[in-house]
């Protein structure tokens, strides 16, 4: 028995660059998830769609120079950033240049991880021993989203 391949589509989209937005349910909160992308790229994502007052506001926290390094450090290859210390929402930036899918899967999961703690602890969920179903739960599901869209 062989080894399966990757299939063209699946090499297509090692290396590219993807930025959607995901509502995190039944918790009605929102993280931009930019894959081979760095902040300037999901600056001119959230310029380009409908933003509310709280969008706004978070854009222009991203463009305050004050704040430039923190948010413009270079996120490396098959590395992963989380920022939650916006007005609303998180923006997650996850990078795999390389085709070394388990190290981007560990990364995934890694910042899918902070995501769900911070979600669930921004919905009045402490973790603890009756609600860690939720939490692993919520973690499973935020991965299978991301690695649907980068793989």
């Amino acid at each position: 028995m062989g080894k399966k391949g990757k299939t063209a589509s699946e090499i297509s989209k090692i290396g590219k660059k993807i930025i959607w937005g995901m509502d995190i349910l039944p918790y009605n909160q929102q993280c931009i998830v930019s894959c081979n992308g760095q902040m300037a790229d999901i600056i001119k994502f959230i310029k380009s769609i409908n933003i509310s007052n709280g969008g706004k506001e978070t854009l222009k926290q991203l463009e305050d120079p004050t704040r430039k390094d923190y948010y413009f450090e270079h996120i490396k290859e098959n590395g992963g950033r989380l920022f939650i210390d916006l007005p609303t929402g998180y923006i997650l930036i996850i990078n795999h240049s390389n085709r070394d899918w388990i190290e981007t899967t560990c990364n995934a999961s890694h910042e899918a991880n902070h995501l769900s703690q911070y979600v669930l602890r921004n919905a009045g969920i402490q973790l603890t021993q009756e609600t860690e179903e939720a939490y692993t739960y919520l973690q499973a599901q935020i991965l299978k989203e991301i690695l649907k869209k980068i793989f």
